[in-house]
């Protein structure tokens, strides 16, 4: 590499058209690749896509993708490694590696850093690793294992364990709509309020929960299911979950269709009135007083009470049971 006319000593200038987004770490043998970059080689996730309706275009960004992922791919096998190993391990220039390296940090899927020092003099060559949002992106088996997880739950301890460990993970959100409700205090206990809680603690699990009014009640839809793998071989869990549903609300509720039977989306009946849509209101007059009373009837009970009241009456009645005796 040919020393920086700086001496080795702080950041080399970065050309004007290339702007912010140059890495300041990149060495001045690499100015030759600066057209390049500055030219709109610099792809990131989240730069606009280029038009895909072209074939060619297609293969470009196609062949762009596979080479990013062979780079994230060799920051997997590696703790921490250099572009300068990448590019020599890929056989790509180090512009290249770079750009990649670039918008892999970009999209939160690698992050920077030193590599510890060797002994040799000069600033340590900076390294790169894969965030935990990276490794994700790599195929995962945690369905699989869960499974197998609940079948060996099973078979050692009987189905009686697994009805019990899906009353337990259902009991998580009953815990949390009773939280809701104790931090609402008085208010926020009617049934609406209740189904609205009922649909928050399950979104805060993943279930994507909507309510929509159906008649005299209203359906309760996850268009998700984080469980279904593992629900599709356990209908524990679904039955657990409609459980807990009817606790909450304080009726029984009917499950009509469940993603892990293969419906589109989970949805339950609710029974009662319909929930009012979000933002609602009751005005002042419609409110019934704490204060006010039943009125009392006047108009039939009034003609009974005075015939009974009449002593004429009574003494008419007496002589006709007289009379038959």
């Amino acid at each position: 590499m040919r020393r920086r006319a700086d001496g080795g000593r702080g950041n080399p200038r970065v050309p004007s058209s290339v702007g912010s987004t140059r890495p300041s770490w990149a060495g001045t043998d690499e100015r030759a690749a600066d057209a390049d970059w500055a030219g709109g080689a610099r792809q990131t996730a989240s730069a606009p896509q280029a038009d895909r309706s072209d074939p060619a275009e297609r293969a470009e960004l196609t062949t762009e993708e596979r080479t990013r992922d062979r780079v994230a791919h060799t920051l997997l096998l590696e703790r921490a490694v250099t572009a300068s190993a990448i590019s020599a391990e890929l056989g790509l220039t180090p512009a290249a590696v770079r750009r990649h390296l670039d918008a892999l940090v970009a999209d939160g899927l690698a992050e920077p850093g030193e590599t510890p020092p060797t002994g040799q003099r000069g600033r340590p060559a900076r390294s790169y690793r894969l965030t935990d949002a990276g490794r994700e992106r790599f195929p995962q088996n945690y369905e699989n294992l869960a499974v197998a997880a609940v079948r060996f739950l099973g078979d050692t301890a009987g189905e009686e364990a697994v009805s019990a460990f899906a009353r337990s993970l259902a009991a998580r959100i009953e815990q949390r709509v009773t939280d809701s409700q104790r931090t609402a205090g008085s208010h926020g206990r009617s049934d609406d309020d209740l189904v609205r809680a009922l649909a928050d603690a399950l979104d805060a699990d993943g279930y994507a929960t909507s309510v929509r009014p159906v008649g005299l009640g209203a359906q309760l839809c996850q268009h998700h299911c984080p469980v279904a793998h593992v629900a599709t071989a356990f209908p524990q869990l679904c039955e657990a979950e409609t459980e807990v549903f009817s606790r909450v609300l304080g009726k029984h509720v009917q499950r009509l269709a469940t993603i892990a039977h293969g419906d589109g989306v989970c949805t339950t009946h609710i029974p009662g009135p319909t929930p009012a849509p979000p933002g609602t209101t009751v005005r002042a007059d419609e409110r019934p007083s704490p204060s006010s009373k039943p009125r009392r009837r006047t108009d039939a009970a009034a003609p009974a009470r005075s015939r009974h009241s009449d002593p004429g009456a009574e003494g008419v009645r007496g002589r006709q049971e007289g009379k038959r005796r």
